[in-house]
C-alpha cells in the first residue's frame, strides 16, 4: 500500500443530494459556478468530476460493519480507534493490532477508556 487515507471521497459526493436534484432540473451549470466561486474543492469532489481519478487499488473499510457501537462520522474519524486500527493494519499487514470495538459517538469521540493500539 503507498498510501493510506481515512474517509477521503473515492466515490465522490452528491453535496447532501444537491446535485441529485440540480442535475435533473438542468441547473447543475449554474449552481456549480456559484459554488465553484466560494468552494472550488465543492465542485471537485462531485460524482463524476474530472478531478477525481478512478479508485484503482482501494479498499474500503466501513467502521460500522466492524462495530455498531462505533457512530463516528468525518469530524471524529481521525481519532477513531477502529478506523486507527484498520489504519495500522493496512499499513504494516505483518504486525496486526487488536481492532476494538466500543462506543464512539460522533463529533465528541469514545465515550470512555480507549485501549491501547
Amino acid at each position: 500500500m503507498s498510501a493510506s487515507q481515512l474517509a477521503p471521497s473515492n466515490h465522490g459526493t452528491t453535496l447532501d443530494n444537491l446535485t441529485n436534484l440540480a442535475n435533473p432540473l438542468g441547473l447543475a451549470g449554474e449552481i456549480n459556478g456559484a459554488l465553484g466561486s466560494v468552494c472550488a474543492a465543492c465542485v471537485e469532489q462531485e460524482r463524476g468530476s474530472a478531478f477525481l481519478p478512478a479508485a484503482a487499488n482501494v479498499t474500503n473499510i466501513t467502521v460500522q460493519k466492524q462495530c455498531v457501537l462505533d457512530a463516528s462520522d468525518h469530524l471524529e474519524i481521525a481519532a477513531d480507534p477502529i478506523a486507527l486500527a484498520d489504519m495500522l493494519n493496512a499499513l504494516d499487514p505483518a504486525a496486526p493490532v487488536h481492532v476494538p470495538c466500543l462506543v464512539v459517538l460522533p463529533v465528541t469521540g469514545p465515550t470512555g477508556p480507549v485501549p491501547s493500539l
